[in-house]
């Protein structure tokens, strides 16, 4: 069988699957992917979190995001880099958020499973941010502070 052209892959197969851009035959992993590090840019992305539309109204409101009590990179705030990715990763549904997200140096994890991270400790590694790989659902950006988001919208589904 042909040796995936993936660089850095370490799975036997003949074909990358790309996460993020959905190249079925790609030449990097997720963790590489010029459409992720296009989108995460200069500091700044744009993500979609979806909630339920109570917290949609509070958000709309407010125009601030809280960290959630719990997730698979610790207490953080949760975005999908597409609106569609939201469907598989929300808890709660009814409203759409599209928030500008502030991160120049994202730590790229693997399936995190680190419920005690904190911006604290991310800095003290100089990090800023989470950028979470190897979900089924696509990848999940977590930032930790609210400062660190700026919503631009709250759309009901």
């Amino acid at each position: 069988m042909p040796r995936c052209k993936a660089a850095g892959c370490t799975k036997n197969h003949a074909k990358h699957y790309c996460r993020v851009c959905h190249t079925k035959d790609s030449d990097h992993c997720a963790m590489n992917c010029p459409v992720l590090q296009a989108l995460c840019t200069s500091g700044r992305c744009v993500g979609y979190h979806q909630t339920s539309s109570a917290h949609g109204q509070q958000i709309s409101q407010s125009r601030v995001m809280r960290p959630s009590s719990s997730g698979a990179a610790g207490r953080g705030i949760y975005f999908a880099i597409r609106p569609n990715e939201t469907q598989r990763k929300a808890h709660n549904h009814g409203c759409m958020v599209t928030a500008e997200i502030f991160m120049s140096r994202p730590k790229h994890v693997y399936r995190a499973n680190s419920p005690n991270v904190t911006y604290e400790s991310l800095a003290a590694e100089g990090y800023d941010g989470v950028i979470v790989h190897g979900f089924m659902s696509g990848v999940e950006v977590v930032v930790y502070r609210s400062e660190q988001v700026r919503v631009i919208s709250v759309q009901n589904m």
